[in-house]
């Protein structure tokens, strides 16, 4: 028995006469497959194994035959590789987390002395607002941006939303007394909004000349 290349002969001999023979043993290389370590990806990457051995013929898990592999789902993967009437082949486990769903919901518009709840989802996870807070929710009272990343699984997701706070300042004056055919204007003072008077009317300012009180939203 051999385990190396080599020439090998054999002679045999009886009373004088002797016969020999001579073979040349090849021991080729076993293809060295090596897929890497075991991997663990986020949802939406993929992870590229090359089975190395150019020239070689391949086969897959998977079905394929290429000297490459590109899989994106969790999994058991491997290849056997063929060269030379050699082979060889490993096996690699991916290993594929999900990556944490974040909705803040949208932006949103605040009202003077209203407060906003933030809420990043997903119990458990580890959370950095960009206020600097680090808990699943955040009371903010002012306008700005505020975004949020959140992290399990060495995978993370992120949601920014731009809350705008709206300040209406109303101010009809005091109490007042008219004379007899005199009128008054009252003036709700800010434009571009919506209002809606007592009396019915919607527009910015009204005229009055009668006893009453008389309220604007």
């Amino acid at each position: 028995q051999v385990n190396q290349s080599g020439t090998y002969w054999v002679a045999t001999t009886r009373e004088y006469c002797t016969l020999s023979d001579t073979v040349r043993v090849f021991f080729k290389p076993l293809p060295m497959v090596d897929l890497g370590p075991d991997r663990t990806l986020c949802e939406g990457d993929t992870a590229h194994f090359h089975a190395g051995n150019p020239g070689g013929i391949y086969q897959w898990s998977t079905g394929s035959s290429s000297a490459t592999l590109v899989a994106g789902q969790t999994g058991t993967y491997w290849v056997n590789v063929s060269l030379n009437n050699c082979f060889g082949s490993d096996t690699v486990q991916l290993m594929v987390n999900p990556v944490p769903v974040v909705d803040l919901q949208g932006d949103r518009i605040l009202c003077e002395l209203d407060t906003l709840v933030l809420d990043a989802g997903n119990p458990g996870y580890d959370y950095l607002w960009s206020t600097g807070e680090t808990t699943q929710w955040i009371h903010i009272t002012d306008s700005g941006y505020y975004s949020v990343t959140v992290s399990g699984s060495n995978c993370s997701g992120r949601d920014t939303i731009y809350a705008e706070k709206i300040i209406l300042k109303v101010e009809l004056g005091g109490d007042t007394l008219l004379c007899p055919g005199q009128s008054l204007t009252l003036d709700a003072g800010i434009s571009d909004v919506e209002y809606l008077w007592n009396t019915g009317q919607t527009i910015k300012a009204i005229s009055i000349s009668t006893n009453g009180t008389y309220w604007v939203k």
